[in-house]
């Protein structure tokens, strides 16, 4: 869960979204988000107060609760419950400001992609290429509710685009040389483990922009390896292409700029349409949709913006920007000559997509068509709703920036207490109370200048007094080692005369060290005997 605070730009109806406090709920619940959220506002109510009396934090909860007015969230199950619960709460504080909940403009992209998913479900299964998943030598990525050509395009994504470089089975770098060799610009193709909206159909207009190389990459290798064999059959899959094509033809005319303008894909600069203006595009996105859905092949086929976004410039300009090289290939293809893909199948597929797409915006931002609840507020008065965001973007960023920390958390606190330890053992640290402030200016002024010389110095430091420390060690060690040598030799020497006599330097005093060895008892001969044992040991 994350609380939130709104700043109001200088126009006064745009505001940018600043998450100021994030913490795990103790449930996903109706129950459980509405009684989090009420404890926040119960706690800034107390802050605010005047006083400490029941009056006057009662007087500074009804004020607080007036202010929450708008609700912006995704449409999970909890979340109308809990603005409902919320809306019940005020009336009890007192508060006469009616609740209102928004939907998450960025949060359509989902339910577009699963309206994405179905359509092609359906299409799949009319031309029965579902095969070519489920009998490929590897289904790590098919499922029986996915559709077969975004299936295969994860899986061309992951073997040749750079989510997989690191692995043994990866061609990463063997397709980026082949296309060098073919004369492409770059590998486009993009990380497929991304997390991000509208990811789908943008690598749909990747496969389809590198299909060709891709395709004639395949066939130059034999390989065992399954992910290769797969991906080698799926690149004949029919009307694979066409799939792709058709789908990216939609995202560029339609859903990209839609991205845009609820601010999941936009530029430093650039601010996200407001809720008023909403209430224009989404009725004449609508439109647009349901204008290529009918068979408007000519607008689908140009490369020129359909006439709803006239009003919308920047929405172009943002959305065609990264990928303009890559849509003009696409374009002077489609309408060359000598381009090899149906356009029927094309103009069928992506007719099919726009009438998908134009449901699923009815019915996600309703709020915002004739009747809508959003509509008539805004109908009544344009400037009810200034400042209010059209996503719950930040909060999503901040939840996930939030369980990012958690999983890291041991490792970062590893490291820290690591760094920490270095750094209560540099010379520097351990001198600091001797430096007058002059002193540590400079050094301090010194350090922002060249921080690499000044570690270069520390560590130059260190190094010398460590080898010097080092090789006295050596030699207290070496020293001790010959002392005790001497010791043990002259112990032995001293446990040879106590116990025979010797030692014995000549052959006739070696004779008779035998001899009298020879002529002792059995009882002597075990005490020699072991004694000479010892000896042998300690020398």
């Amino acid at each position: 869960m994350v609380a939130g605070l709104m700043l109001l730009n200088e126009d006064g109806n745009k505001a940018s979204y600043y998450p100021i406090a994030c913490e795990r709920s103790a449930g996903s619940t109706v129950t459980a988000s509405a009684e989090w959220l009420k404890r926040k506002l119960e706690y800034m109510a107390t802050i605010s107060a005047e006083g400490t009396s029941t009056e006057e934090l009662l007087a500074s909860a009804k004020e607080l609760t007036e202010k929450v007015k708008f609700f912006i969230t995704d449409d999970g199950s909890n979340m109308r419950g809990a603005v409902a619960n919320i809306a019940e709460w005020k009336k009890e504080m007192g508060a006469l400001v009616e609740t209102v909940w928004g939907h998450c403009n960025a949060h359509i992209e989902p339910a577009l992609a699963s309206s994405l998913t179905k359509v092609l479900l359906e299409f799949e299964e009319v031309i029965e290429v579902r095969k070519f998943v489920v009998e490929s030598y590897n289904s790590t990525f098919f499922g029986t509710n996915k559709s077969c050509s975004i299936t295969m395009v994860y899986a061309l994504m992951n073997l040749l685009g750079p989510s997989s470089k690191n692995q043994e089975w990866s061609l990463t770098d063997k397709f980026g040389a082949y296309l060098k060799r073919v004369g492409e610009e770059r590998n486009h193709l993009q990380d497929a483990h991304s997390s991000r909206f509208g990811k789908d159909p943008e690598f749909m207009v990747l496969i389809a922009y590198h299909y060709k190389s891709i395709e004639g990459f395949l066939g130059t290798l034999h390989m065992d390896n399954r992910m290769f064999m797969s991906c080698q059959r799926y690149v004949h899959c029919p009307y694979f292409r066409e799939v792709c094509l058709a789908v990216g033809l939609v995202y560029y005319h339609v859903i990209r700029p839609f991205l845009v303008a609820v601010g999941t894909e936009t530029v430093e600069g650039y601010k996200m349409l407001t809720h008023l203006e909403l209430c224009e595009f989404y009725p004449a996105l609508i439109a647009a949709l349901r204008t290529l859905s009918a068979g408007a092949t000519e607008a689908l086929l140009s490369p020129q913006q359909l006439p709803f976004l006239d009003r919308y410039p920047m929405l172009i300009k943002v959305s065609h920007k990264g990928h303009a090289f890559i849509y003009q290939s696409l374009f002077a293809e489609i309408r060359s000559d000598s381009c090899e893909m149906s356009l029927k199948v094309v103009q069928k597929i992506a007719s099919l997509v726009s009438e998908g797409y134009a449901g699923t915006f009815r019915e996600q931002a309703e709020c915002y068509l004739t009747d809508g609840k959003l509509k008539l507020l805004l109908d009544k008065d344009p400037n009810s709703m200034n400042g209010v965001p059209t996503n719950a973007l930040a909060a999503e960023h901040q939840v996930a920036e939030y369980r990012h920390g958690e999983k890291q958390a041991r490792t970062a606190s590893i490291f820290t207490l690591g760094l920490s330890q270095i750094i209560a053992a540099s010379p520097w640290i351990q001198k600091i109370d001797s430096y007058t402030d002059e002193e540590l200016q400079n050094y301090i002024t010194f350090a922002r200048k060249s921080p690499q010389a000044l570690k270069a110095k520390d560590m130059l430091k260190v190094s010398k007094e460590a080898a010097e420390a080092h090789e006295l060690k050596q030699f207290e060690n070496l020293q001790a080692k010959k002392v005790q040598l001497v010791l043990k030799k002259r112990n032995a020497l001293r446990k040879c005369q106590e116990n025979h006599g010797g030692p014995a330097t000549t052959m006739k005093e070696l004779q008779a060290i035998l001899h009298r060895h020879e002529t002792s008892s059995d009882d002597d001969k075990f005490k020699v005997k072991k004694s000479n044992q010892n000896i042998i040991t300690q020398s």
